[in-house]
């Protein structure tokens, strides 16, 4: 499970969990067609999506037994819905292997190798390479999470999304595709390939800063991948305190937006990274 880091992470989402409860709720102030289309974001595996069908994502991991059963209940009818598989919580290195695999693939095949002949190969990408992908993936957990977790309920693999009556739902369990047809609707999702594209072009070095950023007059939304559209994480309060420093990792620049690269937002894995828009934030300077 997925924790808040530093002290004044937690408090971020302590304001965050009492000024917005339940999976209604706005995010940094958009609306929840919005919040929707950043899922479509997210790395995931899936059929080409069909124009006109709601789009159902459900998070799984590469072990998830129900997660297995809801992919051959899925292919075994020709239900109108979109479906996408995010994969994620890797627990060793044939999980890792396979949420890339799923990942690079981002297609049928990845996901019956995965869930029906349970075999793990090795796609053609370097060491690093696969652990920026399982960390997206990991980080991408955390932040549906956070997001989306009804407090007192639980949380686990396969978490089903859906949007129906103007909200989110996050749906823990097996999903009945019968009953999601019925109800799913919601906005056309952001393509995939706004992330995608960062399989190939990797992320820019890191550039040192000084100071001490804070949120300018505006929240900041806190992005698993730097794009205006990819999903975001947290939301921090505008005119906040400074970040401290050990959250603090640098600056990269991608498509000339300058982002601040952030870290110790996830326990315990504190190296994971999250962007934010440098121009949103005060009180910094590159060394």
């Amino acid at each position: 499970m997925m924790r808040c880091g530093l002290r004044i992470v937690c408090l971020f989402v302590a304001m965050l969990a009492a000024a917005t409860p339940g999976v209604a709720a706005s995010w940094c102030g958009a609306s929840a067609e919005d919040n929707w289309r950043e899922l479509g974001t997210v790395f995931s595996g899936g059929a080409p999506s069909v124009a006109g069908r709601p789009t159902v994502f459900i998070w799984g991991a590469p072990w998830c037994p129900y997660c297995a059963e809801l992919f051959r209940t899925f292919q075994a009818k020709p239900y109108r819905l979109n479906v996408k598989f995010v994969p994620g919580d890797s627990r060793n290195d044939q999980h890792a292997r396979q949420i890339t695999d799923i990942v690079t693939d981002g297609g049928i095949n990845a996901l019956v190798r995965t869930y029906v002949q349970k075999s793990a190969p090795t796609p053609n990408f370097s060491e690093a390479e696969r652990k920026f992908i399982n960390d997206v993936q990991t980080a991408t957990g955390g932040a549906l999470q956070i997001r989306f977790q009804i407090p007192g309920g639980k949380w686990g693999s396969p978490t089903a999304f859906l949007f129906e009556n103007g909200q989110i739902r996050a749906l823990p369990g097996m999903l009945n595709f019968a009953e999601a047809e019925k109800h799913a609707s919601g906005p056309e999702p952001w393509s995939a390939d706004i992330s995608r594209r960062f399989l190939k072009s990797g992320i820019p070095p890191v550039r040192k800063v000084s100071g001490a950023p804070a949120s300018g007059s505006k929240e900041v939304r806190l992005r698993v991948l730097p794009h205006n559209r990819a999903l975001t994480a947290f939301c921090l309060p505008k005119n906040s305190m400074e970040l401290p420093a050990p959250l603090l990792d640098g600056l990269i620049e991608v498509d000339g937006q300058q982002w601040m690269v952030l870290k110790g937002f996830f326990e315990p894995r504190t190296d994971l990274r999250l962007y934010a828009l440098a121009s949103e934030f005060r009180g910094w300077s590159l060394r």
